[in-house]
């Protein structure tokens, strides 16, 4: 049997079992896709972007994107 499993966490953030020898027999980490390939990907699936920008795979195949709050950060930084 054969399992895909997605995260949406740093992979040093897996719980230890997970990725113990033998349990995990791969994996890929999908970054965000440049403005380019992400409307090309896009077009391939009869859908159009909003406006060129870095996607996410899941953003792409999304079908409806989110509303994102751009929000400040908090604390302090040598800025």
């Amino acid at each position: 049997m054969h399992v895909v499993c997605t995260i949406n966490c740093r992979f040093i953030e897996i719980d230890p079992a997970l990725v113990r020898p033998g349990r995990l027999t791969s994996h890929h980490i999908f970054g965000r896709l440049c403005a380019a390939q992400a409307a090309s990907l896009a077009e391939s699936l009869g859908k159009s972007l909003p406006d060129p920008r870095a996607y996410s795979l899941a953003e792409v195949f999304a079908e409806e994107l989110p509303e994102y709050e751009i929000r400040q950060p908090l604390g302090f930084s040598s800025h």
